[in-house]
C-alpha cells in the first residue's frame, strides 16, 4: 500500500512539473497558440521545456538558407535579418535570454526553482564549419553587421577560440564600436585576452579605449603579475598624479578600481595607500 502511495505521489508530482512547463510555454507564446506549444512540448521536444523554448523560437527559413542568403545578397538592409534568424538556429541566442531573463522575474508565471538554472545553462552552439561562412561573411565592409555577429557570438566563446586571430584583427579595426564588440568576445574566450594581450595593452595606454579594455579584463586570471604591472604602471601613475590635486575618486577613480579588480584576481593587492607610498 505505501508503495502505491509513493508511486501515486510521484506520479502526480511529475504531472504537475509536465503542466506547469506546458503553461509557461504557452503563456510566453500566445502569438503562436496553445496547440502548437502543446504539439513542440510533447512531440518534438518529449517534455523537455529547454528543448521546447529552442524550437519555439527558431525561425521558419532554415539555417543552410539563410546563410546562403547572407552570403549571397548585396542588400545590406537584408543583412541585419539574416543575422537575427541565424543566430536562433544556436542556444542562447537574443530571444531566449529574453524569455529567460523574464521568467528568473516570475513573468509570464513563476516556474519550479529546479528548472530555471537548467534553462539559463542549456546550449546548443553553432558547429565549426558554420563558423567559419560567419567569419568570412564577417569580412564584408559591414560594420553593423559585424558588431551584430560578434555581440551574438558572446555565448560561444569556446567555441570561437579557433577563430582568435580573426577577432583579434576585428580588434584592430578602424570603427571603435566593431573594436569594443572585438574585446568583449577575446575576454569571453577562455584565452583570448591571454593571446590577445598586445592588443590590450594598447587599448589600456589609450584614454579614450582604457575604460572599455578595461571592463573587458574583469574576469581574466593566470596573468603574469609583472606583465600587468608593465601594463598598469602609466594608469596607476597618472592616478596618483590626479589623487594629489583631485583627491581619490578623482578623474580616473573609475579606471583605478578596475585595474584593481584586475590586479586581484591574479593575485596582486593594490590599496590607495599603496599608492601614495609608493610600493606598487
Amino acid at each position: 500500500m505505501v508503495k502505491v502511495l509513493e508511486e501515486y505521489w510521484y506520479q502526480n508530482i511529475t504531472m504537475d512539473k509536465y503542466d506547469k512547463h506546458l503553461a509557461f510555454l504557452q503563456a510566453a507564446f500566445p502569438e503562436i497558440g496553445a496547440e502548437k506549444c502543446q504539439a513542440v512540448f510533447l512531440d518534438q521536444a518529449k517534455r523537455d521545456v529547454r528543448k521546447a523554448l529552442f524550437y519555439l523560437l527558431q525561425p521558419s527559413s532554415s539555417e543552410e538558407a539563410l546563410l546562403e542568403k547572407l552570403r549571397d545578397s548585396t542588400a545590406k538592409s537584408e543583412h541585419l535579418d539574416c543575422c537575427n534568424q541565424l543566430l536562433h538556429w544556436y542556444c542562447p541566442n537574443p530571444s531566449y535570454k529574453k524569455v529567460v531573463g523574464n521568467l528568473s522575474k516570475g513573468k509570464p508565471l513563476k516556474i519550479d526553482t529546479a528548472t530555471l538554472p537548467r534553462l539559463k545553462a542549456f546550449r546548443r552552439p553553432p558547429r565549426k564549419e558554420t563558423l567559419a561562412v560567419w567569419f568570412q561573411i564577417m569580412d564584408a565592409e559591414n560594420e553593423e553587421l559585424i558588431v551584430h555577429f560578434l555581440k551574438g557570438l558572446m555565448p560561444f566563446g569556446r567555441e570561437v577560440e579557433p577563430f582568435w586571430y580573426k577577432i583579434d584583427q576585428f580588434g584592430k579595426n578602424k570603427s571603435l564600436v566593431v573594436v569594443r564588440a572585438a574585446l568583449s568576445l577575446l575576454a569571453a574566450m577562455p584565452t583570448g585576452i591571454h593571446k590577445s594581450i598586445i592588443l590590450f595593452t594598447h587599448y589600456c595606454s589609450q584614454p579614450s579605449m582604457r575604460f572599455y579594455a578595461l571592463s573587458a579584463m574583469q574576469q581574466v586570471t593566470g596573468i603574469a603579475p609583472n606583465l600587468l604591472r608593465r601594463m598598469f604602471d602609466p594608469i596607476i601613475e597618472e592616478y596618483r598624479r590626479l589623487a594629489m590635486t583631485q583627491g581619490a575618486q578623482n578623474d580616473l577613480w573609475q579606471e583605478f578600481r578596475l585595474v584593481q579588480n584586475v590586479l586581484r584576481n591574479n593575485g596582486v593587492v593594490l590599496s590607495i595607500p599603496d599608492i601614495n607610498l609608493g610600493r606598487f
